[in-house]
C-alpha cells in the first residue's frame, strides 16, 4: 500500500496516472476508474463546472451526462464526501438516502453497469479546486482496508493530478473569461462604483439600452445571479481593480 502511495506522488504526466490506475487493481476491486480535477468555486456557486478527467474502462458519456445533468447535487455520494472529505462506499450511502433525493443519481450509474463501488475527493488547500476518485464496478466491498487505502492514497494522487492539469483547468478558465469584450470591462468598472444604468450609459456615451445589453451579457458570461454578483465574481478574477 505504502508503494503504490509513494508512486502516486511521483505521478507527473498522464501515462503514468495509467500505470497506477492499472496497478491499483492490485488493491482494490474495481471494473472502471474516474480521475476528476475539477473548478471547486463553479461547484460552489453552483455554475457549469470546468474539468479535466481521465477514465480507465470507465464510460465517458456516463461522466458527461452527470456533470451536465448536474446528478452531483442530487447524489447521496456527493453530499457525503462534501459534508466530510473521507472516501464513500455507494451502496452504504445510498442505504442512507432515506429521502430518496439520491435516486435518480443511483439510477443513472446504475443503468451503466456500475451497481456499486466507491468515491472520495480531496480539496486543495487554495479550495478553488478539488480531486475526485472513483473505482465502480459490479461488486465492491465495504471494508475498512480499502477505506484506510483510499484515505493514505488520495492526498497523493490529488498532488499529481493538480501538478498534471492544474495550468490546463486555469488556462481554460481564462479562456472563458478572455471572451468579456473591453467594453464589458469599462460597464463592469463602473458598476463595481455603483453607477446605475442610466449613469453608465451617460458616462460612456450610450443608450441606456446598449448599457442593459452589456450587463445581460456580463451576468451570462460571469454565472451571475445579478449584478452586484458579477462585479463580485468580477473582483476576485481579476478582471477589474
Amino acid at each position: 500500500m505504502l508503494t503504490i502511495c509513494d508512486e502516486a506522488r511521483k505521478v507527473r504526466n498522464p501515462h503514468q496516472l495509467e500505470n497506477c490506475l492499472q496497478k491499483l487493481k492490485s488493491m482494490i476491486l474495481f471494473d472502471g476508474a474516474l480521475i476528476v480535477y475539477i473548478d471547486n468555486d463553479d461547484i460552489a456557486n453552483r455554475r457549469p463546472p470546468n474539468y479535466i478527467y481521465h477514465a480507465l474502462d470507465f464510460s465517458s458519456e456516463l461522466f458527461r451526462k452527470y456533470i451536465s445533468g448536474r446528478y452531483y447535487e442530487k447524489s447521496s455520494v456527493c453530499q457525503a464526501i462534501f459534508a466530510n472529505w473521507l472516501p464513500q462506499h455507494w451502496r452504504t450511502s445510498w442505504g442512507k438516502d432515506t429521502l430518496g433525493i439520491g435516486r435518480l443519481s443511483m439510477q443513472l450509474v446504475r443503468s451503466y453497469g456500475y451497481l456499486d463501488g466507491w468515491t472520495t475527493a480531496v480539496c486543495h488547500k487554495s479550495r478553488s479546486t478539488l480531486s475526485s476518485f472513483t473505482f465502480a464496478g459490479k461488486k465492491a466491498e465495504k471494508d475498512q482496508r480499502t477505506e484506510a487505502f483510499l484515505s493514505c492514497l488520495s492526498p497523493h494522487l490529488a498532488e499529481s493530478l493538480k501538478d498534471i492539469y492544474g495550468s490546463s483547468l486555469r488556462k481554460r478558465k481564462a479562456t472563458k473569461h478572455s471572451k468579456i469584450t473591453r467594453r464589458e470591462v469599462e460597464v463592469l468598472k463602473w458598476l463595481s462604483q455603483g453607477k446605475s444604468t442610466w449613469e453608465v450609459s451617460v458616462i460612456l456615451n450610450r443608450s441606456e439600452s446598449v448599457i442593459k445589453y452589456h450587463v445581460t451579457n456580463l451576468m451570462e458570461k460571469l454565472y451571475a445571479q445579478n449584478r452586484t454578483h458579477a462585479v463580485a465574481i468580477a473582483l476576485r478574477l481579476g478582471l477589474i481593480d
